[in-house]
């Protein structure tokens, strides 16, 4: 039987077969749910990895990366409340990986609420903005100087979040659903972290505006990304385009033009919307990793 089922029929089962010879067995549908919540999100890291890591990499194949990120975590709730799978973790390496597990937790809790607040910070700025530019005069100059502040504080917190999840970056993972049920669950645990991981980064380096080491054509705008329409593709270029003009009107008081603009304030509404749904996003993925964290602490609580 394939590992995933195996499991899932190890914690329903004490001492019947897990399997019968003439029958194939049930798949369990938790298990059908992991394994597509597993496919997307491998679907997302292939097309990522072609993707220059840099700001120009999409927002919406971000917000897509957050969303499967939410449902995958829920998959893996419902894994963690298996009392197959408490002991397997209680018991496997001496419980090396539930401790790590639970030590990562907090890690990335904290990596999740700080780029959180960045964005609200920097939506606030947008609106700052284009109220300032109604205004016109010394309140854009004011503005310049509190973003220039605040961009210098970000980039400096983002880069100590780049490093702290580097440090958990895990080697030779493969999460082979198809192992005994063992392996299986430790596998998804693994990889439950390294793929958060991966997308936390891209997100952290997206909102750093660190530009690329080098140019190439696998960017967002050249390169098409699996479930991600062409009109989102287009919606994500106008993100990063806006971003970059925004950091130019903020400038403006340092001898940048400002007046142009102007004329284009209502373009600042791309910029505000997609850091809002970012947020929003992020916001479901804290509480995600806050569960998360909850069962790993019942886990041991109870052993």
């Amino acid at each position: 039987m394939e590992g995933l089922d195996s499991l899932f029929m190890s914690d329903q089962t004490t001492h019947q077969p897990v399997r019968s010879v003439s029958l194939p067995s049930r798949i369990h549908p938790l298990s059908v749910k992991l394994r597509a919540a597993l496919n997307r999100l491998s679907i997302w890291r292939r097309s990522s990895s072609s993707i220059s890591v840099s700001p120009y990499f999409g927002y919406e194949t971000l917000l897509v990366g957050l969303v499967n990120l939410a449902e995958f975590y829920g998959c893996v709730h419902e894994l963690l409340e298996s009392s197959y799978v408490k002991h397997t973790l209680l018991h496997r390496q001496e419980g090396k990986l539930l401790a790590d597990s639970l030590d990562g937790s907090v890690v990335l809790l904290d990596v999740c609420e700080s780029t959180r607040e960045v964005i609200v910070v920097m939506r606030e700025h947008v609106a700052n903005l284009k109220s300032a530019l109604r205004r016109k005069g010394s309140v854009v100059d004011k503005e310049a100087k509190t973003y220039v502040n605040f961009q210098k504080k970000a980039k400096k917190q983002i880069s100590k979040h780049i490093n702290a999840l580097k440090k958990m970056e895990t080697k030779d993972i493969s999460t082979n659903i198809y192992q005994d049920s063992a392996i299986a669950s430790t596998s998804v645990l693994r990889e439950t972290i390294d793929i958060t991981v991966s997308i936390f980064r891209h997100l952290l380096l997206f909102l750093s505006a660190i530009p690329p080491a080098k140019k190439t054509r696998n960017t967002v705008g050249f390169l098409s990304i699996p479930f991600v329409s062409s009109s989102l593709l287009d919606k994500s270029l106008d993100m990063r385009k806006e971003m970059k003009n925004l950091d130019d009107v903020f400038l403006g008081s340092f001898g940048f033009e400002v007046e142009p603009m102007q004329n284009e304030k209502m373009r600042r509404d791309v910029v505000e919307d997609g850091f809002r749904d970012l947020e929003a996003e992020l916001d479901s993925v804290s509480k995600c990793l806050v569960k998360n964290r909850v069962l790993f602490l019942n886990i041991l609580s109870n052993c």
